[in-house]
């Protein structure tokens, strides 16, 4: 029996028109009546500020290299595309295939010193060290699914990964444990060094309710599905930042702590906010977004799903950007009240120092010096890839 896991950033894949034009007065005084949040977190201004020329299925990751130009990793077609430093002129680099400088779905890519990457191909099961837009060469795994679970890697190419246990009893037993993380009741952080390596370093709250298997039915054909889990359930979350420190953000209460890299943790306080009900309308509207037939129709009701909480939780799986200027961004759980892309800003200490809205169709891609790279979905079910600046 093959396990599927469908991942979304944030919650509800929403067709919607984004203007490319669009000024983002995010959390201004027209949202709160106020400069500033009740919690002292500032409102953060965007202003579009370069759209890129790919339409593609998905943008699954991007990387700015030191002279602007912009490396981006594609879903259908899979490829790696690099911009130039105007974001006009793109080309391929490398190919599909199965040897060396080819791979067959990079999944993400992260910054290591200088302009070397490490993308992550998860289809071929391997790690690829990418020198500017020359791929210097690749290692596969002995385990296949540890690629996948890459949260982050520090400039010395140590990754950061989250394994989900068996038992939340004994954490050294990692290694007898469920890959993926969502499907735990307790999640390992381990760190990893590209020769094999491996220390653990913490654990922290697996998922609300777990998972159930059953019969669904997937495009009129009965189909045994291993691992359906309610769209709203939630786990704690880590990444790792180039310096070597981590941040994890926990749902309960939502809070960020960060790790420096001697293993010294500053907690961070709970964000005080107002709490979302999960109301018959917000179980429907996740409902229907979990997976649907090819025809648009949702595959399961609301009594499909393991049990729903009781509240909607402040984010949801892959909600975490490690930005380059060493803040943490986190995208909030869009619900009926939430459409657009809300993300927090928090600081070293854990702070929230900011919040921000995008318009609906967004996915927050990275964070740099230049701008925040954004995934922004038309009405056609396609994204472009979009550079928005702060507006001082």
């Amino acid at each position: 029996m093959k396990r599927m896991h469908t991942s979304r950033r944030g919650g509800l894949s929403t067709l919607v028109r984004c203007a490319m034009g669009f000024s983002c007065a995010l959390l201004g005084p027209e949202a709160l009546g106020q400069e500033r949040t009740n919690r002292g977190a500032l409102s953060v201004r965007l202003e579009v500020d370069r759209t890129f020329p790919l339409t593609v299925t998905a943008v699954r990751g991007v990387r700015e290299l030191s002279d602007g130009s912009v490396l981006a990793l594609v879903r259908e077609p899979r490829t790696i595309v690099i911009f130039d430093s105007t974001g006009r002129s793109q080309r391929s680099i490398g190919r599909q295939g199965d040897g060396p400088g080819e791979y067959r779905g990079p999944k993400a890519i992260f910054a290591l010193g200088g302009d070397s990457s490490l993308v992550v191909d998860g289809t071929n099961r391997k790690w690829y060290l990418l020198d500017r837009d020359k791929f210097a060469t690749f290692r596969p795994s002995s385990d296949a699914w540890q690629p996948v679970l890459s949260s982050g890697v520090d400039a010395r190419g140590t990754l950061l990964q989250m394994v989900g246990l068996f038992s939340s009893d004994n954490p050294r037993q990692a290694w007898l444990a469920d890959p993926l993380p969502q499907f735990s009741k307790r999640i390992a952080l381990v760190l990893r060094t590209l020769d094999g390596k491996t220390q653990i370093i913490d654990t922290v709250t697996g998922q609300f309710f777990g998972s159930i298997d059953g019969r669904i039915t997937m495009n009129g054909r009965s189909v045994y599905y291993v691992g359906i889990v309610n769209p709203l359930q939630t786990h704690d979350q880590a990444v790792m930042f180039a310096s070597g420190e981590i941040a994890i953000a926990h749902f309960s209460p939502y809070r960020v702590d960060w790790r420096a890299r001697d293993g010294v943790v500053r907690r961070g306080p709970p964000v005080g906010e107002p709490v979302v009900a999960v109301t018959p309308a917000i179980k429907r509207r996740f409902a229907d977004d979990w997976k649907r037939n090819d025809d648009g129709t949702p595959m399961l009701g609301l009594d499909g799903f393991p049990p729903w909480p009781a509240v909607v939780p402040p984010f949801l799986d892959d909600a975490l950007v490690a930005g380059a200027d060493g803040l943490l961004y986190v995208t909030r759980t869009r619900s009926t009240t939430t459409e657009k892309l809300v993300v927090d800003v928090f600081d070293q200490s854990g702070t929230r120092t900011g919040t921000a809205i995008l318009p609906a169709g967004c996915r927050l891609l990275a964070v740099t010096s230049r701008g925040w790279y954004v995934a922004q979905r038309n009405e056609d079910d396609e994204e472009t890839l979009v550079r928005y600046r702060r507006v001082k």
